[in-house]
């Protein structure tokens, strides 16, 4: 068997439209976290709901939703297959709070990558908003990744709920930002 082949068969692509868009939100989970690309999925569009009580974003989560002409766009990283449990722990996996999918991402180069990411199961809060520091996060990901400025704009434009207390994964995230300040590759060892 080829590298190449042994590679793809340890690693698995993600692709993030959330938090996880930001370097530093992915790292504190999963360490063996590599950027490939940005992406979009067309036919669906950003939405947020499950503002649910204990929410460590104090506001409702990211997800995609189906919507013809419109797009998603994201981040692309690999991660080692031995970190899929991680990843599905952080995104409540097991506790019914979103689901795995597969979907297609195109890169900008007009590449089709198979990717994993995740879906909201549960549906219809009554303040689908979420917090400043959430959509922050989101923004500052997109800024990071360069993801197209109209993009920006729009995420930009969204209403967020006024939270203003302390977060815990802020205080981790600005830990990893101060770390990593300055340095272009931020993510862990090669796969």
């Amino acid at each position: 068997m080829n590298n190449s082949a042994s590679k793809m068969d340890t690693t698995f692509m993600y692709f993030a439209y959330g938090s996880n868009l930001l370097r530093e939100r992915i790292l504190v989970r999963n360490s063996s976290a590599i950027f490939k690309s940005i992406g979009l999925v067309d036919n669906c569009r950003l939405a947020f709901d499950l503002n649910r009580p204990g929410s460590p974003w104090k506001g409702a989560g990211a997800t995609i939703e189906e919507c013809p002409g419109q797009q998603v766009w994201g981040c692309v990283w690999t991660l080692r297959q031995e970190d899929i449990a991680k990843l599905d722990e952080q995104e409540g996996v097991s506790r019914g709070i979103y689901n795995p999918i597969s979907i297609s991402v195109q890169t900008p180069a007009g590449e089709q990558l198979a990717c994993r990411s995740y879906q909201l199961a549960i549906r219809g809060s009554a303040d689908a908003r979420p917090s400043p520091q959430y959509k922050s996060v989101i923004q500052r990901g997109a800024k990071q990744n360069g993801l197209p400025i109209e993009y920006q704009q729009q995420l930009a434009a969204i209403e967020d709920n006024g939270y203003e207390g302390k977060l815990e994964i802020m205080v981790k995230i600005e830990e990893l930002i101060e770390k990593y300040k300055g340095k272009q590759e931020l993510s862990g060892t090669e796969p």
